[in-house]
């Protein structure tokens, strides 16, 4: 299956199905937690993934299996030098939530360090080993190519405990994380508590 399998950069795709990578990004949790809070009668989960991904198609690559489009990983070296303000303290709310975790991921990562964004792949193509046996050991050589000795990424304990696991598999290590708990918001009554988990695998 190895030989089978290709990575292309989003940005080179003539053809790129935008909707299917959305699918995808919407799939690994990223915007769920946001999805229809202010805006209840549209889907701003499908808004905020879009533009994301519009901005980001240099990041992006996507996984080929023969000419079938299976997932994709989003992957950079982090420009901003680290921070030396720590995260805030006071209380984290459903609209605050995002700059939360730019706050973490500013004050823990160095710049310059690999970091893996967003590792998503088709439903039909899950339980293969193909992320674990084939598209991970790619990331690994995208980063020794780039000199780096680390891979690093966050994840949500809870929300995406399978991934969690996985990556623990994949031997990453934690190495700080940062709990926090969402009030009921007034639109939807929802209360979400989890953890932003920071780790790091050596290469």
């Amino acid at each position: 299956m190895l030989k089978q399998i290709k990575i292309k950069l989003a940005a080179d795709i003539n053809n790129l199905n935008l909707d299917q990578l959305v699918y995808w990004f919407q799939a690994t949790g990223r915007y769920k937690e946001t999805a229809q809070i202010k805006y209840p009668s549209c889907d701003i989960n499908e808004v905020i993934a879009k533009k994301h991904i519009l901005n980001s198609l240099d990041k992006i690559k996507v996984v080929y299996f023969e000419s079938l489009p299976i997932g994709l990983y989003k992957s950079y070296l982090k420009q901003q030098p680290k921070s030396i303000l720590p995260p805030r303290t006071e209380e984290i709310n459903w609209g605050t939530l995002g700059q939360y975790y730019n706050e973490i991921y500013n004050y823990e990562i160095e710049g310059g360090e690999y970091f893996l964004d967003t590792l998503a792949l088709d439903e039909n193509f899950r339980y293969r080993g193909i992320a674990t046996n084939i598209i991970f050991p790619m990331i690994i050589n995208e980063a020794k190519e780039l000199g780096k000795s680390r891979i690093y990424l966050f994840v949500l304990k809870n929300y995406t405990e399978k991934a969690y696991r996985l990556y623990q598999k994949l031997g990453f290590i934690t190495i700080s994380s940062y709990s926090f708990t969402l009030n009921k918001e007034p639109v939807l009554n929802l209360e979400y508590s989890d953890e932003f988990v920071l780790m790091y695998r050596p290469i």
